[in-house]
């Protein structure tokens, strides 16, 4: 999950368009930010980058393609275990709610407030780099509160790709920095590509059904091996929330937009749900199954954490875990003299993933 967290930040932070404009050094940060919420989908790509986190580096390999609408990618580790993952994607003409936030976008939420991604964070154009032998414009994104990551990242002039990440905390902590080595276009990429082994008749082919964001997407870590892969300016209060139904139809969105529906996540009917979260976070995703339990997904159009409310035991269970910029937060609350235990997991402050866990309460029936 370390890394699939991550790459959510290089790689799905993303929309639909059908077509890529190139970027100066005249572009606003509006114009960054559309065009980076638009540009991965809509494009096949190949590329090496490098993964840096807690005094360690990894070499990474991605090929990533578009075929019949539908996302598809796999990545591959090049130094350390020979293994590879899949990063699952929804179809490209659905627009999430973190996809609709970064795109400078306003969300309505149910309480009638609204949200937008310009309200949490201070934007900052730092020239341009050499990135990968392309030209790419450097953004920085500053928090207005402690409870979620600043941000460099380097946005590829010609394709909008997102060539460089750098997730910080404070003035001078870095957890974790992705930086492509090199990057190519391949328009006519074919399934091959990503399943080398479907012309040989040993793979599937299955369309990818996406799990996870950053565009608050949380990415499947798991691995092909069967391996488990090792964050109006705001109120540093945060927000109390409505889960019933928090991110609804954009207050830009047209009347008759078909990716309305893709914004609307199902509304949660876990057991206990946060009466906090920061301003500017919404629920994108809720599911529920038998192996995991209730899960919630949170984002602010950059950064994502998830609530997983899992499994009872007879005994109280509580860790802290970090790994980069990803913090897992394991503990647990009494029931019916029992322990159920609660996983707050995702790229935000540890501090995050604390007032998080303590503002779970039984949500209120209306």
């Amino acid at each position: 999950m370390k890394i699939a967290l991550s790459l959510a930040i290089v790689l799905a932070v993303v929309g639909v368009s059908p077509a890529v404009s190139a970027l100066d050094k005249t572009s606003s940060v509006a114009e960054i930010l559309n065009l980076l919420g638009n540009s991965t989908k809509s494009q096949n790509y190949r590329g090496e980058f490098t993964y840096e986190h807690d005094g360690t580096i990894d070499m990474l390999r991605v090929v990533h393609a578009v075929i019949d609408g539908v996302e598809y990618e796999r990545i591959y580790h090049l130094n350390g275990p020979e293994k590879s993952f899949m990063r699952e994607g929804q179809s490209i003409d659905c627009v999430t709610a973190g996809n609709h936030l970064l795109r400078g976008r306003r969300l309505t939420l149910s309480s009638g407030r609204m949200v937008s991604i310009d309200q949490n964070y201070q934007f900052h154009m730092r020239g341009e780099e050499r990135i990968a032998g392309r030209e790419a414009l450097i953004l920085q994104l500053l928090p207005k509160d402690p409870y979620r990551y600043g941000m460099v990242l380097g946005v590829d002039k010609q394709t909008g790709l997102l060539t460089k990440a750098v997730i910080t905390e404070g003035q001078k902590k870095v957890w974790e920095r992705i930086q492509f080595v090199s990057l190519s276009l391949d328009d006519d990429m074919g399934i091959e590509a990503i399943y080398p082994d479907l012309a040989t008749g040993k793979s599937s082919l299955a369309p990818l059904v996406e799990s996870s964001m950053v565009d608050g997407s949380v990415v499947d870590g798991s691995m092909v091996d069967g391996s488990v892969p090792p964050e109006a300016p705001a109120s540093p209060e945060g927000s109390v929330i409505d889960n019933s139904s928090e991110a609804s139809a954009g207050a830009e969105a047209p009347a008759n937009d078909p990716d309305q529906d893709c914004r609307q996540p199902a509304a949660s009917k876990a057991p206990l749900q946060p009466a906090w979260v920061p301003n500017g976070f919404v629920l994108s995703d809720y599911s529920y199954s038998d192996e995991d339990g209730h899960m919630e997904t949170y984002t602010d159009g950059l950064s994502v954490f998830s609530i997983f409310i899992g499994r009872v035991t007879d005994k109280p269970s509580q860790a802290v875990v970090r790994n980069g910029a990803t913090v897992s937060l394991l503990t647990s609350v009494p029931s019916d003299n029992q322990f159920v235990t609660i996983t707050v997991v995702g790229e935000v402050p540890a501090v995050t993933a604390h007032r998080v866990t303590q503002s779970l309460r039984v949500p209120v029936v209306k």
